[in-house]
Parts: C-alpha cells; sequence; structure tokens
C-alpha cells in the first residue's frame, strides 16, 4: 500500500517553491511526502514557462517526483465533488468578495478531501472557505 502524504500541496505552493518565493521553506520541508493533482502541475509548468522558467518542463516534474512529489490523477468521485465546490463558489462569490474557485482548485480541494490530508496553499479564498471543507487549509506564507 502507497504511504499516504502529509499534505496536499496547490499550485502556488509549488511556484513559491521553485522561484525560491516567501513561504518556499515552508513548502520544501513538505515535498518529500506531500501530494499534487495532475491538473495543478499542469497549471504550474504553464505558471513557470510563463515567468521565464528555462529548464525543460519535463525536469520540472522529474525533479518535484525526485523529491518525493506524488502527482494524483482525479478519481470520478474527486470530479463530481470538484464541480460541487465550483458551483458553491460561484453561488456565494458575495460572500467572497467575488473570488470563486478554479477547477484546478477545486480538484486540488477535493484530492485533499479524499487522502484526509490538510491542504497547504497561498490562496486566502481557500481558508474563507474552510468551513465547506473536511480537511483543514494551511497558508505557506
Amino acid at each position: 500500500m502507497k504511504p499516504q502524504p502529509p499534505a496536499v500541496l496547490d499550485s502556488s505552493a509549488l511556484v513559491a517553491w521553485v522561484f525560491r518565493e516567501k513561504g518556499a521553506d515552508v513548502v520544501d520541508g513538505l515535498l518529500s511526502e506531500a501530494a499534487t493533482t495532475a491538473a495543478n502541475l499542469a497549471e504550474v509548468t504553464y505558471v513557470c514557462l510563463r515567468r521565464g522558467y528555462t529548464r525543460p518542463p519535463q525536469e520540472l516534474h522529474q525533479d518535484l517526483a525526485a523529491l518525493g512529489l506524488s502527482v494524483e490523477p482525479a478519481t470520478a468521485g474527486e470530479a463530481v465533488r470538484a464541480g460541487q465546490l465550483i458551483y458553491e463558489s460561484r453561488r456565494d462569490r458575495q460572500q467572497y468578495d467575488g473570488r470563486t474557485l478554479a477547477l484546478g482548485d477545486a480538484l486540488c480541494i477535493a484530492l485533499a478531501e479524499r487522502l484526509r490530508r490538510p491542504l497547504v496553499t497561498g490562496d486566502t479564498l481557500w481558508r474563507d472557505m474552510e468551513d465547506r471543507f473536511t480537511v483543514p487549509v494551511h497558508l505557506f506564507r
């Protein structure tokens, strides 16, 4: 049986680690046993390339995997839960100052709920919505 990661990292956490931004040390301490979604890896790859990452993107994935990061595909249950979370965030957007969840966000949250592991993010919306999740949210910066 595959060991369970201590946390699920979102895209903002991984991008902060790549570019050594504020909070990167927190993420660094979690990478060896953390998980993320395939959708988040796609977003990390895109953002890093957009911001000038010069190495081949395949090497970024290889580096993260070598450090222990597990990249998980979405299950059907996670897809359904993600759709519910996106709907709720958009329905209640006034409560969250117009902010809503994106697909990658919602899939990350759904993965954390399935694994029963805390979420690590830089997105304050997640903290504001935490009462809707079955796992805690930790801001890394």
